[in-house]
């Protein structure tokens, strides 16, 4: 008896343990309640494109949903749905960067959290979204020569626009009020050459220049300060 006592300890361990190792293993084979999240990287309420972010998972199986945004705190920010019955499929939701008050979220980071009342589980989801409500600055440093003649004889045709911005954006030129030109690429400091051909048909004398600019989030910043050049046909 002596001897048999030790080896059914071991054997009992050693089923517990493959016991513990099946369940284990068959957690991680069941399928999560929900998959295929897609969610928008970025909102910023005042922004040209940006201005609601998307929030879209399948649901396996019918259920009641609560979905939230929260904070890198784990705070709620946000109720988009609350106990909503749901059917299987494709659920979505449309948060506007606003808190449960309509007020505009601070910028940083939030994520959606899901509630499944049926199935007794809380997730959150690992894509977060990006908060972005501040309007890009664009100062506008020089315009050179502050006389020009857009006439076709090669001969100051064009004005060098230089500005600086508060974070990468894309500026956008105004003559008069007018808009006539964009850059490509989204820059802090940067020259523009404008004039020639696309200034043709501007009456002589002077013209107000300003600027503004749009991150990468599309909102638009204020106009800067204006700068006169003037159109001399020669």
């Amino acid at each position: 008896m002596a001897r048999i006592l030790p080896t059914l300890l071991v054997l009992g361990l050693l089923g517990g343990t493959a016991a513990a190792f099946a369940v284990t293993e068959g957690l991680k084979l069941e399928k999560s309640a929900i998959t295929n999240t897609k969610v928008s990287k970025i909102v910023a309420p005042d922004s040209g494109s940006n201005s609601t972010a998307s929030i879209q998972f399948l649901l396996r199986k019918p259920d009641r949903l609560t979905v939230e945004i929260v904070n890198g705190s784990g705070e709620v920010v946000r109720t988009l749905a609350r106990s909503r019955s749901a059917r299987r499929g494709t659920q979505q939701f449309l948060w506007n960067g606003r808190d449960n008050a309509g007020k505009v979220v601070p910028d940083g980071t939030y994520r959606p959290r899901v509630h499944l009342a049926r199935e007794h589980r809380t997730i959150l989801l690992p894509n977060p979204i990006r908060m972005d409500a501040t309007p890009p600055l664009v100062r506008l440093v020089s315009v050179s020569p502050r006389r020009f003649s857009p006439d076709g004889d090669f001969q100051r045709e064009h004005v060098r626009i230089q500005y600086q911005t508060s974070e990468r954006a894309r500026v956008i030129l105004y003559v008069d009020g007018d808009r006539r030109t964009t850059v490509k690429r989204y820059l802090r400091a940067g020259k523009l050459d404008w004039g020639g051909r696309a200034a043709r048909g501007l009456r002589p004398g002077p013209h107000l220049i300003r600027l503004r600019a749009y991150d990468l989030a599309t909102n638009v910043g204020p106009p800067s300060r204006a700068l006169s050049a003037f159109v001399r046909y020669i």
